[in-house]
């Protein structure tokens, strides 16, 4: 991995970025996130998805879908641990909804709800506060998961890290529009879970210009 300034890393992140999104679409096609039927869902999806499979979080957010937004938001801390059991943390999730539904309330439209307000509350850091307002109120930003540094520091042979966080959103956010934006990053999730996993399946990647691949298949075609 090298270890460029932050200044290099910008560029080659604003150079290559939309090569890297048209690749992936081509391999994937579009992935049109976020699946949920209103704002409020995607937020209850955002908070639940933390460490828990998204089949897990799919099948809690259908017993939301029968409520309005008034009585979600309306539903006692107690009453959300009951119908989130069965995710991870539900105990601590239900909190973080309750303290996400208690911001909500106090404002009268909920689209006027900010980054800035959402990182106020509590349990709702930079990831999950960009996942909400790129994916429920189509601002302009994306989250820097997890997933999203593994790839992209493995494709491009960086060392990136959480403390790159902010200057790989505000890099792309230059980058791309908002629906780039927001495949970029169902893409980046979908291609992690097929092939780029922790222990990466290089042999399968249909990537191109990814420099990991090419090391890896390089020392796999060296070992023979």
């Amino acid at each position: 991995m090298k270890q460029l300034n932050p200044i290099e890393e910008e560029a080659i992140l604003e150079n290559h970025s939309r090569i890297l999104l048209k690749n992936l679409l081509e391999v994937y096609g579009f992935q049109y996130w976020w699946p949920a039927e209103s704002p409020l869902l995607v937020i209850i999806g955002a908070i639940l998805t933390q460490n828990s499979k998204w089949d897990i979080v799919e099948n809690i957010i259908t017993k939301f879908s029968n409520l309005t937004d008034t009585e979600i938001l309306s539903l006692k801390e107690m009453k959300l641990q009951k119908i989130i059991k069965g995710i991870s943390y539900f105990r601590m999730k239900s909190r973080y909804l309750y303290e996400v539904f208690k911001a909500f309330k106090e404002i009268e439209i909920i689209g006027e709800i900010d980054r800035d307000s959402l990182l106020k509350v509590k349990g709702i850091g930079k990831e999950t506060a960009d996942s909400i307002m790129l994916y429920a109120f189509n601002e302009k930003t994306i989250p820097i998961d997890m997933y999203t540094l593994r790839f992209l520091g493995r494709y491009f042979s960086l060392s990136f890290s959480e403390k790159d966080y902010e200057l790989i959103r505000k890099t792309l956010i230059k980058t791309m529009n908002t629906l780039e934006l927001k495949e970029f990053h169902a893409l980046i999730v979908e291609h992690s879970k097929q092939v780029c996993k922790k222990e990466p399946l290089c042999q399968e990647c249909k990537i191109i210009n990814c420099n990991y691949r090419t090391i890896s298949l390089q020392n796999s075609t060296a070992s023979y």
